[in-house]
């Protein structure tokens, strides 16, 4: 058994005992417990399958009761440095932002400084996500998932009726761990070339393999499309 089917087995494993322990749970709260409490990225998948909880789920990541979602992360890892949470809190917005499936969005900093390196992501973010109707409407398709730690995510994001073309899928890639992590992810093996849309996507390193590099609590985002002859 390859690496990839390995992990694929794992993470419907871990979905399963997801949905059986906290049947509530909303994409909101998955994330919460991903990148604050270093659970297994495999734990989002639940979330995503919730279909009507996981699209309703706010884009805002704190509670009055709870406070920021940056305070969570302080109180969950002490002796993480503010580099580090504020990563963390990047990634975050980048998770609840790009696998939301209702079309609705409402990104707010809080109390964050105006136009603060993490205002500008969720700029950068909410721009993405205007200009790609598949990351507003689009099917999400698991690829991978860690499932014994924090480490790779990866999804593709497909239209019903299709992606317009050339592409074919937005390709959707996380790290929730603290170390960069380079893997090889099976894609659709009709993609040919990938448009970066954030960060540095590679092209193919073999017919239905995209092998990425993402750098700790990073995130990338690839257009798979057929090359233009």
């Amino acid at each position: 058994m390859n690496c990839g089917m390995k992990r694929m087995l794992a993470a419907i494993l871990v979905m399963a005992c997801a949905v059986a322990a906290a049947p509530g749970d909303t994409l909101q709260q998955a994330v919460i417990e991903v990148v604050a409490h270093n659970r297994p990225p495999a734990l989002l998948t639940a979330a995503l399958q919730d279909g009507p909880s996981a699209a309703g789920a706010t884009t805002e990541l704190g509670w009055q009761d709870i406070g920021r979602f940056e305070a969570l992360v302080q109180r969950a890892n002490p002796q993480a440095a503010e580099a580090e949470r504020q990563a963390r809190v990047k990634l975050a917005y980048s998770l609840l932002m790009l696998l939301r499936r209702d079309g609705q969005m409402s990104a707010a900093g809080g109390g964050y400084a105006r136009m603060s390196p993490l205002d500008r992501h969720i700029e950068l973010l909410a721009k993405l996500v205007a200009a790609e109707p598949s990351l507003r409407r689009g099917e999400i398709q698991l690829l991978a998932a860690d499932a014994e730690g924090p480490g790779l995510l990866a999804v593709a994001r497909r239209l019903p009726e299709g992606n317009r073309a050339p592409f074919i899928d937005t390709i959707l890639l996380f790290n929730t761990s603290g170390a960069a992590v380079t893997a090889a992810v099976a894609v659709d093996p009709r993609i040919e070339v990938t448009k970066s849309m954030l960060g540095d996507c590679p092209l193919p390193s073999a017919r239905g393999v995209l092998t990425v590099e993402i750098e700790p609590f990073g995130a990338l985002v690839c257009a798979g499309a057929v090359a233009v002859r």
